[in-house]
């Protein structure tokens, strides 16, 4: 029994981590354990968008917080045959990010997930102190971001890695 405390205590012995799959939402991702729901309807400039946000604060490492957006806009808000403008509407999101916390950006690229535009981030805000990091993807009209928030010291962790990459979009 001591060698098990020992062993959880230094990390050594994770827990294991479970596939998420908020319902009827499309997506999943891996986390150590099930995320706290919220849904929220706002009217903006596109129109209105239902907001799902799914978060978890990890109980070992506090500073570790687990985030999955589902932005859904009304049908036909993007155009799918217009790959510019969707690239600048993810660009745009991050920068609208960066605003609210008062970071910089790191680092950004675009890239494609499941043959639709994606960009990964990383943001530094409070001093540098703390980052996040995270993958958007605008998948017809559902804006997607999976997003870890941790302190600097700490944001070269596999926990951060394993869950970023866990990231699907499940077919249709």
């Amino acid at each position: 029994m001591k060698y098990f405390i020992v062993l959880l205590y230094c990390g050594l012995l994770q827990m294991p981590w479970i596939n998420f799959e908020p319902p009827e939402m499309g997506v999943r991702v891996y986390v150590p354990e099930r995320m706290e729901a919220k849904v929220v309807e706002l009217q903006t400039d596109l129109g209105t968008v239902e907001l799902h946000n799914y978060s978890y604060q990890q109980k070992e490492d506090p500073g570790n917080i687990f985030m999955l957006n589902l932005n859904v806009y009304e049908d036909a808000t993007f155009h799918q045959d217009s790959s510019i403008l969707q690239r600048e509407f993810l660009v745009s999101t991050l920068n609208e990010l960066v605003d609210n916390i008062n970071g910089i950006v790191d680092y950004s690229e675009h890239y494609e997930i499941q043959d639709s535009p994606a960009l990964k981030y990383r943001i530094s805000y409070n001093q540098n102190g703390t980052i996040a990091k995270g993958k958007m993807v605008l998948k017809k009209d559902v804006l997607y971001l999976v997003q870890v928030f941790t302190s600097s010291e700490k944001s070269l962790n596999d926990d951060m890695e394993l869950y970023l990459n866990s990231f699907k979009i499940l077919e249709e």
